[in-house]
């Protein structure tokens, strides 16, 4: 089939799909207003990585990294309005080999960045741009491990972003000013952590970390970076992101064999409750985030046992654990979820990967409403 027919039926069965969407029991059992927006589907052709990271703006845009087509390892950041028109494009430039992670944007428009730099004895990358794109600061840290990196970034409501990763070949946290001077730094954690793979404020008076080594792992963290408590997730066979609601709960995505899960804990890091979703093949989560509304939306991956065919999966449950909908993004390529953000509006921003026959690639960005459905 021609790319350009696939994209159309693509796009009439994603159309199909989403419609029927419902993210809420009733308008009434939301506590934030709704507001209309135009929904679309916007496709980035020949996009041939299975990387990128999406956040959304104040204004209701939203700006994305990839790696754009014929790059070698060179990363491109890009700014889109409301309607999904592109307003300004950024390829980074000053370090070669350059992998980013994770994304992350100030209340001023600020981007911040975070990666790693080289193929072997990585560098830990963190960068900043401007709101219209122009890189303000990047920065590298040697920490001298082969595979340091970091994977998660979330901006400091006071000064600069709390970085996650594997630095020294070990767990790894740290505090980085507007300057992107290291305000503290921890990286002496056992082996058995692993790497940390997610990170959220609570507040500006703490911080919650995720990793996984021998076991999924949970770290609460002062704003000094001192450690309070910490819990290994035994509920879990793996944690994949967390997220914080100001009400006081914890929310972790992970897997429990094959099947996706989701797990609440209290502020003591105390189980409230765990649910798993299953659809008769392995759901792999990618991303959560909580709305304003206390909803929780999951962003993965359904893998075929074929190993093609694979599907962009995603699904909301409410703050009591209560699945509200699931549904897949089906075509005939192979699609994968990368990222997901919630705008102020309660939109839905997805981030996708769609692979033909492992030759044609493109990126995929698609915008639902609050209700969860398109139109």
């Amino acid at each position: 089939m021609a790319k350009s027919k696939l994209h159309v039926v693509t796009l009439l069965l994603l159309l199909s799909i989403v419609c029927g969407f419902h993210g809420c029991e009733s308008c009434d059992d939301c506590e934030v207003e709704h507001v209309s927006e135009r929904t679309w589907i916007k496709y980035f052709p020949d996009y041939g990585e299975e990387i990128g990271d999406i956040e959304c703006t104040s204004d209701g845009g939203a700006v994305f990294f990839a790696i754009p087509p014929e790059s070698v390892r060179r990363s491109r950041v890009v700014r889109l309005d409301a309607d999904g028109n592109t307003v300004w494009e950024t390829d980074l430039q000053k370090y070669f080999s350059l992998n980013l992670s994770s994304i992350s944007v100030d209340p001023e428009g600020r981007i911040y960045l975070t990666g790693a730099v080289g193929t072997g004895n990585n560098a830990v990358y963190a960068g900043i741009l401007t709101s219209q794109g122009d890189p303000i600061l990047e920065e590298v840290f040697e920490f001298g491990g082969f595979n340091d990196s970091g994977m998660d970034i979330v901006v400091h409501p006071d000064n600069g972003a709390i970085i996650c990763g594997k630095f020294s070949e070990h767990f790894g946290v740290m505090h980085v000013d507007t300057s992107l001077q290291i305000v503290w730094l921890l990286d002496s954690f056992p082996p058995a952590y692993g790497t940390a793979n997610g990170v959220c404020l609570k507040g500006d008076s703490a911080l919650y970390v995720i990793g996984n080594g021998s076991g999924p792992i949970i770290l609460e963290l002062s704003e000094q970076g001192d450690s309070i408590q910490s819990r290994v997730l035994e509920q879990l066979g793996n944690a994949v992101d967390i997220a914080f609601e100001p009400g006081g709960s914890i929310f972790i995505a992970g897997m429990v064999g094959t099947d996706a899960a989701l797990s609440a804990l209290d502020i003591s890091l105390a189980e409230l409750w765990t649910t798993t979703h299953s659809s008769g093949m392995r759901l792999v989560p990618k991303e959560i985030k909580v709305d304003l509304a206390g909803n929780l939306t999951i962003l993965g991956t359904k893998f075929s046992d074929s190993q093609t065919n694979n599907d962009i999966w995603i699904a909301q449950w409410n703050e009591n654990g209560d699945l509200h909908w699931s549904r897949f993004y089906l075509s005939t390529a192979d699609e994968y979820g990368l990222s997901l953000s919630v705008s102020g509006h309660g939109n839905l921003w997805l981030l996708g990967h769609l692979s033909i026959d492992h030759a044609v690639a493109d990126l995929l960005i698609l915008k639902l409403n609050n209700q969860g459905t398109q139109g």
